[in-house]
C-alpha cells in the first residue's frame, strides 16, 4: 500500500508526458484556391503533418488578403507563390521557403466566338488581382504577342478562380485566367482556350510557401516540421498516381476525370525537390519587376530561402524517399 502514491504519481507524470507528446499545434495556411496546393493536401491526407505534431488548416483567401494575414500573424504560412513577389519587392518581410510548382497551370479562356487574341483586343479580361503574378505574366505574354496590354485590353482583378469563371459565363468579362478544375469546366462548356501559360517560357513558383522573417526566427522547429511534412506530400504526389488521384478528387473537390487530367498537367509543372535554382528564381521575378517598373532586382536571398527544404530533401532521400 505504501507504494500506491508513488505509483499514482508516476502514472500521472507519464500521462502528462504522453499528452504533451501527442498534442498537435494548429497551423493555418492561407491559400488562394486549390490548383497549387496538391502537395499540402496530400501531406494532410497521408498523415504527414500529424506525424510532425501539426494540425494544419487551409484557409481560402484572395491573394492580397492572404499576404496581409501572413504579415499580421493571423496565419503562419501563405501558399501564394509568386503572388508574394510584389509584397516582398514592396518591402514586406516575407520569404518563400518551398515551391511545389515551377510552371503555371493558368490558362486564358474566352467566349466561344472569340477565336484569337486579335478578336479579344478592346475587350475585358478577368484575373485574380491587379499587380499579382497572373497579371504580370499575362502582361508579359501579351507584349510578346505584339500588344500593348494597358491600351489594348481592360483588365479586372476579380479574386478567386470560381469568381472568374462566373464572371466569364455571365458576360461580366470576355475572357478570364482560369486554373483547374475551372479551366476544365470552361472547356466542357464551349469556352475557347487562347493561352496556356504552361506552354510558355514562364517560371512560376506556384504553391510556393511563404512566411515572415519573424516567424522563421521565432519558430524554426515548426517551420522545419511543416516543410518536412509538405515535402513528403510533394514527393508522394509526384510519384504515386494511383494514390494521389483519389486525394485530388476528394480534397480538391474534383470529378475523378478532372483529377486525372489535373495529375497529368501537374506532372509537367512541378519541381523535383520543392525548390527552383537561382537562374529560375531570377526569371520568376522578372515579370513582377517589369510590372512595378523596378530597374534592378534585389538579392535573391531577400525573396527565397530554399536551404531548409533542400537539406530536408537530402535527409529524406537518405531514408529511402
Amino acid at each position: 500500500m505504501i507504494f500506491r502514491p508513488l505509483a499514482l504519481a508516476f502514472f500521472g507524470v507519464l500521462l502528462t508526458v504522453v499528452s504533451a507528446a501527442g498534442a498537435l499545434r494548429t497551423i493555418r495556411v492561407a491559400i488562394p484556391g486549390q490548383p497549387y496546393v496538391v502537395a499540402f493536401q496530400v501531406a494532410k491526407a497521408k498523415g504527414y503533418y500529424q506525424q510532425e505534431n501539426l494540425d494544419v488548416e487551409f484557409v481560402q483567401m484572395a491573394v492580397g488578403v492572404g499576404i496581409q494575414a501572413t504579415v499580421a500573424g493571423n496565419v503562419e504560412f501563405a501558399a501564394m507563390g509568386s503572388a508574394l513577389f510584389s509584397a516582398i519587392l514592396g518591402g514586406m518581410p516575407v520569404k518563400i521557403v518551398m515551391a511545389s510548382f515551377r510552371r503555371p497551370l493558368s490558362l486564358v479562356y474566352a467566349r466561344p466566338e472569340i477565336r484569337d487574341l486579335a478578336q479579344l483586343k478592346g475587350k475585358k479580361i478577368g484575373l485574380p488581382a491587379i499587380g499579382a503574378a497572373g497579371h504580370s505574366m499575362l502582361v508579359d505574354l501579351l507584349r510578346k504577342h505584339g500588344y500593348d496590354p494597358n491600351r489594348d485590353f481592360s483588365m479586372l482583378g476579380l479574386g478567386l478562380t470560381h469568381t472568374l469563371l462566373q464572371a466569364l459565363t455571365t458576360g461580366v468579362v470576355d475572357a478570364a485566367i482560369l486554373s483547374p478544375p475551372y479551366s476544365f469546366i470552361a472547356e466542357e462548356n464551349g469556352y475557347r482556350e487562347l493561352i496556356s501559360f504552361l506552354n510558355e517560357d514562364v517560371i512560376f513558383p506556384g504553391g510556393g510557401i511563404g512566411t515572415t522573417d519573424a516567424f522563421l526566427r521565432a519558430s524554426p522547429v515548426v517551420v522545419e516540421q511543416f516543410t518536412r511534412a509538405s515535402l513528403k506530400g510533394h514527393l508522394y504526389a509526384r510519384s504515386m498516381k494511383a494514390g494521389t488521384i483519389p486525394i485530388i478528387a476528394r480534397q480538391m473537390r474534383m470529378k475523378e476525370a478532372h483529377a486525372e487530367k489535373y495529375f497529368d498537367l501537374m506532372q509537367r509543372a512541378t519541381t523535383t525537390d520543392g525548390s527552383i535554382d537561382p537562374d529560375e528564381q531570377r526569371k520568376a521575378i522578372e515579370p513582377a519587376l517589369r510590372l512595378r517598373g523596378d530597374k534592378e532586382a534585389p538579392p535573391l536571398d531577400r525573396i527565397f530561402d530554399f536551404s531548409r527544404v533542400r537539406a530536408i530533401g537530402k535527409e529524406l532521400r537518405a531514408n529511402g524517399w
